[in-house]
């Protein structure tokens, strides 16, 4: 008897144990919200300048596009220049990109500024961090942290050209 007792007290410990080991620590992600963010003052952020989209993501147009052009939408290529930078002022892109819109993996919040831009046509938007990298970080191919887990991301977006998808 007062072997199986001490079998089942130390079963218990090492279950209890077990839980402890295999379970993993939970790292609390803080969001940030744009509302109550202090932008580096070289992004030229204002917020009172800008339209917030039902996703909660600004935008504001830099500078218009042609009149005449097919707009950005989804089902349609586009080649963008997007310049990146956090909060802080800290850039993280500078590049081009061809994009499917609505097939190409890439943040929603890029897509939401994205829809309705004519060829030409000049964006700031500022993505909060549920539109952008969420609870995660960005890495670059390295694997260092450019984005960190929670960040809002800031994208001037110059839209180059805009094509429609034919099926034959």
């Amino acid at each position: 008897m007062r072997l199986s007792a001490t079998v089942l007290s130390l079963g218990a410990v090492l279950s209890g144990c077990s839980e402890s080991i295999t379970e993993p620590d939970e790292v609390e992600v803080v969001m940030q919200v744009i509302e109550e963010t202090e932008f580096a003052s070289t992004l030229r952020i204002d917020l009172t300048a800008m339209t917030k989209l039902q996703s909660g993501v600004y935008i504001q147009t830099l500078s218009g596009g042609d009149p005449y052009a097919l707009e950005a939408a989804i089902g349609r290529v586009l080649e963008v220049g997007i310049e990146g930078w956090l909060a802080d002022g800290t850039q993280w892109m500078n590049g081009h990109e061809t994009l499917f819109l609505g097939a190409t993996s890439t943040i929603r919040g890029l897509e939401d500024a994205l829809l309705g831009m004519l060829p030409g046509e000049q964006r700031l938007a500022v993505v909060p961090p549920h539109r952008a990298y969420g609870t995660l970080p960005h890495l670059n191919q390295q694997g260092a942290v450019i984005v960190p887990a929670g960040s809002i991301v800031i994208l001037k977006i110059h839209l180059h050209q805009v094509t429609e998808v034919g099926f034959s």
